[in-house]
């Protein structure tokens, strides 16, 4: 009888009551952390605490791992919220505080993300804070010029980064320094030049996003956001724009979510015309150039039933079915052949060529009707 090498596939239940393998807790993390948006809506209820009593779990049989992973998922999923969340753990736990001040560092890639780790902490757990996230913040904020403190300084929030300062108060390291901190607490910085300030400014017009193009200070992510408006005010160099937005290296560059391509889509559905859809085409193409082929054939089933029909937020126009066919339609692009299905109560086999638009195809489908896991497994065609 074997000791050591045991069966390892423990029986337990899925949301729906079926049998199904469980799975590690460090497995569940990763798959948590990787695969949804905290607080995202789900059929069966909010995630929140789900994934926070996973880290926990994790945390007491191993913090340097969820340390790596909040780091991982930052720099190498582009996940900012988890990854704040995964620090204000580590800071909580006592098994996670030597481990805080390397993750803060680590996951700490634009100057907001500190004002929001300090507020994700103050959130879940209140005060006093903990003197490891305190040492992590230092470090971050030493190495903040003024630009950055201004862009996200943060007036109007509940973590300001003059907060940051009162609560962390960290030593100067130079003159400069002290007086750039000293302005920064009378909110006496100079106003940092930002697609936010410019328009709250100067309006949202056409010489305001003429002049903002020109300045080349808006990042992709913005101009992906603002493309609606951009069209509206019609710009003169808005070909510059479009430029942008589909050139293959500033696309890999952005790390963007694929459906951030899919929102652009949308919004401009009733006002774009068919550079600007070729544009966003060609962005998301570009998106996953670097991306191997599987070889073979592999078959793709979409689930579209109606519980796939919310918006992934109040703020999306997205829908989560709708992200599945995106993530089913690149999929698609990477195999060297594929079966796709869309499957509800009823499955449909897709004739889907390698040409087709990844975006056109998903704005044309649709969702409905009840969920059938069964059918994708019992096709033969």
């Amino acid at each position: 009888m074997s000791k050591f090498n045991t069966n390892n596939t423990t029986k337990t239940e899925n949301k729906s009551g079926r049998v199904a393998y469980g799975m590690s807790e460090k497995s569940k993390l990763i798959t948590q952390v990787l695969t949804s948006f905290f607080n995202e809506k789900k059929f069966y209820g909010d995630n929140s605490a789900e994934i926070q009593e996973t880290i926990k779990n994790v945390i007491k049989q191993d913090a340097k791992f969820v340390s790596n992973l909040a780091v991982f998922a930052r720099r190498e999923f582009n996940m900012r919220s988890i990854s704040h969340i995964l620090v204000a753990y580590l800071a909580h736990e006592i098994e996670g505080k030597p481990f805080v001040r390397q993750t803060v560092k680590g996951v700490s890639l634009r100057g907001g993300d500190v004002t929001e780790i300090m507020a994700c902490y103050i959130s879940l757990f209140g005060k006093p804070i903990p003197n490891a996230l305190k040492k992590g913040i230092n470090d971050v904020l030493q190495g903040f010029d003024e630009y950055t403190l201004a862009k996200y300084k943060g007036n109007g929030k509940a973590v300001k980064m003059r907060d940051l300062l009162c609560l962390c108060r960290p030593t100067p390291k130079t003159n400069a320094q002290s007086d750039m901190w000293k302005r920064l607490l009378e909110d006496k910085l100079e106003i940092p030049m930002t697609w936010e300030t410019e328009l709250s400014a100067n309006g949202n017009n056409a010489e305001t996003w003429e002049k903002l193009i020109d300045s080349e200070k808006v990042g992709y992510m913005a101009l992906l956001r603002n493309l609606r408006n951009i069209v509206n005010a019609d710009p003169k160099n808005i070909e510059k724009v479009m430029a942008d937005i589909e050139n293959t290296e500033k696309v890999k560059k952005s790390k963007q979510l694929p459906f951030r391509f899919l929102s652009a889509y949308k919004e401009l559905a009733d006002i774009g015309g068919s550079r600007l859809f070729d544009v966003l085409e060609n962005a998301v193409e570009a998106s996953i150039e670097n991306m191997p082929t599987f070889k073979g054939t592999t078959v793709i089933a979409v689930d579209v039933s109606g519980s796939m029909g919310d918006n992934i937020s109040d703020k999306s126009k997205v829908r989560c079915y709708e992200i599945a066919m995106l993530l089913g339609l690149i999929a698609n692009k990477i195999c060297e052949n594929s079966v796709f299905y869309t499957f509800n109560s009823d499955i449909k086999k897709y004739a889907i060529s390698h040409r087709n638009g990844i975006l056109e195809t998903v704005t044309n489908s649709y969702c409905g009707g009840g969920t059938n896991m069964f059918l994708p497994f019992q096709k033969n065609d």
